[in-house]
């Protein structure tokens, strides 16, 4: 009862890992490298017609247990002594071996095939599919779009010219948890993907919510920052008022 408990758990937790990599939502780094570096060599291991489940583990023999074990185990092919230990085992106690310690990986890389997920070859690059970039900060300045929409005055170039630098500067300096807000306003999820389209600041002369210096759209991945409400206010505040809303937790955002 609970192989099956745990096996339904892998399952449900690999279609979401699958559903967010589709959707381009990258998770952050909260679940151990390790888990995700095994899953992703049981999944490219794994035979996506005949995948190996408990009923399959309990018809290998001791060579293919073995075998099994090392592909989520690298060092084991290395190491003569604890491989010479598993061929010793009775063969019923390495099944069950097997499947406390192996066969969750390929319960977890079966599940996130069954759900439509594409695999990249390169550990890292899976890793980053599902987490999102390692570095952060970076990403997003690579990938930031400051746009100037029509309905801003042209007399508020130079004005304008400075909210960017502000907001450039506000993303550069911010650490990973700062941006974490910011990132789940303009996507849905606290991280980024490395597969997800620009991420969009634009400055508009005013917002849906005309009382709003900032604005969300989650669907659109872009934040709109109102230049007539940020030129109310007092110069030498504008640039602490603006962070505090850029990074803050109760950033207004739309699904739209």
């Amino acid at each position: 009862q609970a192989f099956k408990e745990q096996k339904q758990l892998l399952r449900d937790l690999g279609l979401i890992l699958s559903r967010t990599g589709i959707l381009k939502m990258g998770l952050g780094y909260g679940m151990q490298p390790e888990i995700l570096n095994k899953t992703h060599a049981a999944w490219l291991a794994s035979d996506a017609q005949n995948p190996l489940h408990e009923e399959a583990v309990d018809q290998l023999q001791q060579d293919e247990l073995i075998k099994v074990l090392s592909i989520v185990d690298a060092e084991l092919q290395d190491n003569e002594a604890n491989a010479d230990y598993l061929k010793e085992m009775p063969l019923d106690e390495l099944r069950g071996y097997v499947k406390e310690t192996a066969l969750p990986y390929f319960t977890l890389a079966n599940a996130m095939r069954d759900g439509g997920m594409n695999i990249d070859t390169n550990p890292k690059a899976f890793i980053e599919t599902i987490c999102g970039p390692e570095k952060l900060t970076k990403f997003f300045m690579e990938n930031l779009k400051i746009r100037t929409l029509p309905n801003v005055d042209e007399e508020d170039h130079e004005f304008v010219e400075q909210l960017k630098k502000d907001l450039q500067t506000i993303v550069a300096k911010a650490t990973t948890e700062e941006l974490k807000p910011l990132c789940e306003a303009m996507t849905g999820s606290e991280y980024l993907s490395p597969h997800a389209p620009d991420l969009i600041f634009n400055i508009t002369g005013e917002t849906e919510k005309s009382d709003a210096l900032v604005h969300a759209h989650t669907c659109a991945r872009a934040i709109d920052i109102n230049a007539s409400a940020y030129k109310t206010i007092p110069e030498t505040e504008r640039f602490n008022l603006l962070k505090s809303f850029m990074l803050s937790t109760d950033l207004k955002f739309d699904a739209a």
